[in-house]
C-alpha cells in the first residue's frame, strides 16, 4: 500500500510499530467486505460508514464484512429501515490515531450518504491529546468521502476518567461545530452528573448493556432521519 496515505498523526512509537498489523487488518476486512458479505444495498437506502472501537464492535464476528453482534450498538441502527452498511472499521481498544491508520489503509468509498464515528474512550485511557482525536477525525472524514458526517458523543465511563469524558465530549461537540458536521448525545440519559452510567446501563464500567445499545442504535438511526428531514425542508441557498 502507498505509504504516503498514512496520517501523521502518530504520537508514539508503538502506534508506528502497530500500523503494518492494523494496516493488514484494514485490509482484510474490507476484501470480505466487496466479496459480498456486508448488507446488500436497497434502492432508496441511505448508506452508511462506521467507524469506532470496542462499543462499536461489541460482539461482531466480523464488523468490517457486515456481520454484526447483537450487541453492538450497530445492529440496531441498521435494523432501522432506510439504512444499509457501507462499510468502516471498529476494533476493541482502538484509538482515534488507530482508526485513521485503518481507514486511511483502505480502498476509496463508494460516496457513502453518512460516516458515524465514535471515538475517544481509549484516547483517555492511553492520555492522548485531544489534538491527536482531531487530527484523526479529519482523516477519516476526507478517507470516507460521506456527504454527511455525524460526530457521536463517547459513553459514560465508571472510573476516575468519567469527568474527563464529559470535557472529551465538549470538545468533539465543538469541533463538530466548527467542521460543519453532526454531532449526537445519545447517552444523556445514562450519564450521572458525575459522568458515570446510571446503575445497570453499562456491562463493566466502560461498554454499553444491550439493552442500553439496542435504544442507542434506534436514537441513532432517529437523529440520521431528522437530519434528513430538516436538510430536505432547509429554503434553497440563494446565490
Amino acid at each position: 500500500m502507498n505509504a504516503t496515505r498514512r496520517p501523521r498523526v502518530l504520537p508514539s512509537l508503538a502506534i508506528v510499530l502497530g500500523a503494518l498489523a492494523l494496516t493488514v487488518t484494514a485490509f482484510g476486512l474490507w476484501r470480505a467486505w466487496e466479496g459480498g458479505s456486508a448488507v446488500s444495498q436497497s434502492q432508496g437506502s441511505r448508506t452508511v460508514v462506521v467507524v469506532g472501537d470496542s462499543n462499536t464492535e461489541a460482539d461482531s464476528r466480523d464488523f468490517g464484512a457486515g456481520r454484526i453482534g447483537e450487541s453492538s450498538w450497530v445492529h440496531w441502527l441498521l435494523a432501522e429501515p432506510g439504512l444499509e452498511f457501507a462499510g468502516g472499521w471498529a476494533l476493541a481498544g482502538s484509538t482515534s490515531a488507530d482508526q485513521a491508520i485503518a481507514v486511511s489503509a483502505m480502498p476509496d468509498f463508494d460516496a457513502p450518504d453518512e460516516l458515524l464515528v465514535m471515538t475517544g474512550t481509549n484516547d483517555l485511557t492511553v492520555s492522548l491529546e485531544f489534538e491527536v482525536a482531531e487530527r484523526s477525525l479529519d482523516l477519516i472524514v476526507d478517507k470516507v468521502g460521506a456527504s454527511h458526517v455525524t460526530i457521536l458523543a463517547i459513553p459514560p465511563r465508571d472510573d476516575v476518567l468519567a469527568v474527563a469524558a464529559i470535557e472529551f465530549n465538549a470538545r468533539l461537540a465543538a469541533l463538530a461545530a466548527d467542521r460543519g458536521w453532526g454531532f449526537f448525545d445519545g447517552f444523556a440519559e445514562v450519564r450521572l452528573p458525575s459522568g458515570g452510567f446510571v446503575a445497570g446501563a453499562t456491562t463493566d464500567g466502560i461498554h454499553l448493556a444491550r439493552d442500553v445499545a439496542e435504544r442507542f442504535g434506534a436514537d441513532v438511526a432517529r437523529q440520521l432521519r431528522a437530519q434528513q428531514s430538516s436538510r430536505l425542508d432547509a429554503p434553497p441557498a440563494v446565490g
